[in-house]
């Protein structure tokens, strides 16, 4: 199973999906996590960055971030890529994609959009 972490200081798990621009991705198999590496996209356009996270993540199976709201999470769902929402932001981002791949991450809820579509 490959993970990806959002994270902007590699420490700490990004407060909010719309705050996203660079992703620790890990491969998990076995009750091992072995960290591939970093991916960034830069500071994308608002209505770019849901077709650039799908883009750049196109290989994984799941994200786990801070926040993110529904629209993200229909369109990462779509191209099989399941959104996760960690309860707790302070957790480095290798625990917590070893935590997901356990079953055991705990988990915040995905939010409505508030943006009005402006996207």
């Amino acid at each position: 199973m490959r993970i990806a972490v959002a994270t902007l200081d590699d420490a700490t798990i990004t407060g909010h999906f719309r705050n996203s621009t660079r992703f620790a991705v890990f491969d998990a198999a076995n009750g091992a996590v072995e960290p591939l590496g970093i991916r960034e996209y830069g500071t994308a356009a608002p209505q770019d960055r849901h077709q650039g996270a799908v883009t750049l993540l196109h290989d994984c199976n799941a994200l786990v971030c801070g926040a993110l709201a529904d629209r993200i999470a229909a369109d990462l769902q779509q191209h099989g890529i399941e959104p996760v929402v960690a309860a707790n932001c302070e957790t480095i981002p290798v625990e917590a994609a070893r935590l997901f791949a356990a079953g055991t991450l705990p988990r915040g809820v995905i939010h409505p959009c508030c943006c009005g579509g402006e996207h």
